[in-house]
C-alpha cells in the first residue's frame, strides 16, 4: 500500500492488513471498540456495554476488576458463537435480519479476542454485516426467506438475489467507508510518522486534551487546535485533524500523542 491509497482507502481490511506487526495492541482494541460503539443501540444488555468498556480501559491500561475477554464470553453467553479459543479465533455465519443482535454480540465478542489484531478485524467484520442485514430490512420478508434457504442449502438461488445482495453490500461498503475514516483517525498516516514538540505541552493544551478523552467531548477538539497554535503549532496535519469534519473517538493520534498513551507490549 502506497501513502495515496490509504488516504483514498475506503476499506480497511486492506488498512488493517497494511498495519500488522506495525500497529499498538492499544490501538487496535480502541478500533475494535470503536467498531461495537457504531452498533451500540442494538447491545441491549448492559453485560455487552460493560464489555466493551472494559476492553477500553484494559486498553488504557485503567485498573479493573475483571478480565474483559471473560466479561465479554459472559456478556453472549446466550448466543450461539463457536470460539476456537487456543487459535484466538472466532467463527460465525452470515446473519440474517433477524439476527442484528446477535451479530452485534458477536462483533463484542470479536473486539476482545486474545490477538489483538484479530480483534480489530472480526469486530469490524460483524459490524459491516450487522450494516448489511439492517440495510435489507427494506426487502420484504418472504424475499429474505427464500435467500436465507439458498444459503441454507435448501433451496435453489432466488431470481432475484442479485438485487437483493446488492442491497445488503451496499450497507457493508457504506459502513467500511465509515470504519475506514476510524482507522485513519486512530492511526493516522503511517507514511508521514509525527511526533509532538514538548513546547506545545502547555498546561491548557494538556488539560483540555485529558477532558476531551475522558469525556468523549471530540466536539472540542477544534479549541484544542486554537490552544495548540497558541502554543506554538504550526504543523498542519495535526491541526487540520483537530478541525475536520467527521466523527473521533477514542485512541485519536493527536490526543495519543499529546497525552503520551501507552503503546501496549
Amino acid at each position: 500500500m502506497i501513502e495515496q491509497e490509504w488516504l483514498e482507502c475506503a476499506d480497511p481490511t486492506p488498512m488493517l492488513e497494511f498495519l500488522r506487526g506495525k500497529a499498538s495492541e492499544r490501538k487496535l482494541r480502541l478500533f475494535a471498540c470503536a467498531c461495537c460503539r457504531r452498533i451500540w443501540r442494538l447491545l441491549s444488555d448492559e453485560g455487552s456495554h460493560k464489555a466493551v468498556e472494559a476492553v477500553e480501559a484494559d486498553a488504557d491500561r485503567k485498573v479493573l476488576d475483571t478480565d474483559p475477554f471473560r466479561l465479554a464470553l459472559k456478556a453472549v453467553a446466550d448466543t450461539t458463537v463457536e470460539l476456537a479459543d487456543a487459535a484466538g479465533t472466532i467463527i460465525v455465519t452470515r446473519p440474517g435480519v433477524a439476527r442484528n443482535t446477535r451479530g452485534a454480540q458477536q462483533a463484542v465478542l470479536g473486539c476482545s479476542l486474545i490477538d489483538s489484531w484479530e480483534a480489530a478485524f472480526h469486530a469490524a467484520d460483524r459490524v459491516r454485516a450487522v450494516k448489511g442485514n439492517i440495510a435489507l430490512e427494506t426487502v420484504p420478508e418472504n424475499l429474505l426467506e427464500e435467500r436465507r434457504a439458498y444459503y441454507n442449502g435448501k433451496a435453489d438461488a432466488p431470481v432475484n438475489l442479485e438485487q437483493i445482495e446488492a442491497i445488503y453490500e451496499s450497507g457493508t461498503a457504506t459502513e467500511g467507508r465509515y470504519q475506514s475514516d476510524l482507522v485513519r483517525d486512530i492511526f493516522g498516516n503511517p507514511f508521514r510518522p509525527l511526533t509532538v514538540n514538548s513546547a506545545w505541552l502547555m498546561p491548557t493544551v494538556v488539560s483540555l486534551a485529558t477532558a476531551i478523552y475522558d469525556d468523549r467531548a471530540f466536539d472540542r477538539l477544534p479549541i484544542l487546535a486554537d490552544a495548540l497554535e497558541d502554543a506554538g503549532c504550526t504543523n498542519a496535519d495535526i491541526l487540520n485533524h483537530c478541525r475536520q469534519p467527521g466523527d473521533h473517538v477514542r485512541g485519536c493520534w493527536v490526543l495519543t500523542m499529546i497525552l503520551d498513551k501507552p503503546a501496549l507490549p
